[in-house]
């Protein structure tokens, strides 16, 4: 299912985050793929322009970056690319990538240097620019609608990103769009629909497509936007007097129902994370819901509650892991304890790259915990 790899968040993309307060210059930053996978990639360290004020938001360059990797290495559900950026002083940042790659080599995993940039956002830096609380990083809220495709024969098919302001048809949007994509062009993949906001939207289709076209791949633009008119509702099965015996499928595929389903639980799922003191800490609980739609279409004959799915560890939450939220905690957690900040440093990536292994909410103060034990060594 593609959407192990959605655009919003793709997530949550922090692996440290120094504390660059009353610093000088300008944000460098680089990007890494998951470094729980045999091959783990890393991008140019590059210059974002955001001056170093504040905390910094790297979600934006993390969700371009991963949509750059889709489109290149052409993204399938036993894959996660999933990975995170981190911003700071040149120093600093030289000294985490350094020490990243060494970390990956000595688990006896491949490194591969991407020439890929994140190239400076105007909009980006005006957010920065009339931020008034330096602790905040800015972020654009979502206020458009992009669909896509996963890569059937070598090919992505999306649409938008297009104004939708605030409301939420995923249901909707994502029929229309499936079934544009199947009548028009014979697609037999999956796809799933989205907010997101407009300008961040427009840039994530531009990584796709750098992407792809280094990989070989097309991008398309279907140039299809939700006409409730165009939406086909589901016709009554017609009368069959003379039933053949029901053959038996050799594996359950979700259904239109079945996605419809997920589609439908999506608000749920976010509540439940929300709600969570532990969850809404180390996730994204709209990438956390978007899991939970992964799990629910990939095995559509579990009816087991959400509660119990968490419960029992069966839906894959590395991707919506939110490193911004879990690097607030550690920061505010190691201040109190007035733990030294490369301490706090240190600890802040150690439990962030526990919890891509094992990403267990319930089990963060015990990461912490160890974290603390390993960086506080003389």
């Amino acid at each position: 299912m593609i959407t192990r790899l959605v655009f919003l968040a793709l997530a949550s993309f922090l692996f440290i985050q120094p504390s660059v307060a009353n610093a000088q210059g300008t944000a460098m930053g680089y990007c890494a793929s998951n470094v729980g996978q045999p091959v783990v990639y890393f991008s140019a360290i590059f210059d974002s322009k955001i001056p170093l004020l504040g905390r910094l938001n790297t979600r934006p360059w993390g969700s371009e970056f991963n949509a750059y990797l889709m489109g290149r290495f052409d993204f399938k559900p036993s894959q996660n690319f999933g990975g995170s950026c981190i911003g700071g002083r040149i120093a600093d940042v030289e000294t985490s990538k350094r020490k990243l790659e060494d970390q990956v080599r000595q688990e006896n995993k491949q490194v591969v240097e991407l020439d890929w940039k994140y190239t400076p956002n105007p909009v980006e830096l005006a957010l920065y620019t009339n931020n008034r609380n330096s602790e905040v990083p800015p972020a654009l809220p979502p206020n458009a609608t992009y669909c896509l495709s996963d890569s059937y024969q070598g090919t992505f098919y999306y649409s938008g990103p297009f104004a939708t302001g605030s409301a939420e048809n995923y249901s909707l949007w994502n029929r229309g769009f499936y079934q544009t994509i199947t009548q028009r062009y014979g697609f037999k993949g999956d796809s799933i629909c989205n907010s997101i906001a407009f300008d961040l939207g427009r840039r994530l289709f531009a990584a796709l497509s750098e992407g792809a076209r280094a990989g070989g791949r097309k991008v398309v633009d279907t140039g299809w936007k939700y006409d409730p008119a165009t939406v086909a509702t589901k016709p009554a099965p017609p009368k069959d007097d003379d039933p053949e015996p029901a053959v038996r499928p050799a594996a359950p595929k979700p259904t239109n129902q079945a996605r419809d389903a997920a589609v439908k639980e999506l608000p749920e799922s976010k509540a439940f994370c929300s709600k969570d003191p532990m969850l809404s800490v180390v996730f994204n609980c709209d990438n956390f819901a978007r899991s939970v739609y992964n799990y629910r279409t990939e095995h559509p004959t579990d009816t087991s509650t959400l509660a119990s799915l968490i419960a029992a560890d069966k839906v894959y939450l590395a991707d919506a892991i939110d490193n911004t939220h879990v690097s607030l905690w550690v920061n505010k957690r190691g201040t109190a304890q007035n733990l030294d900040t490369r301490v706090i440093n240190c600890v802040e990536q150690n439990v962030i790259v526990t919890l891509q292994k094992k990403p267990q909410a319930n089990h963060l103060q015990d990461f912490y915990r160890d974290a603390v034990a390993v960086c506080n060594k003389p």
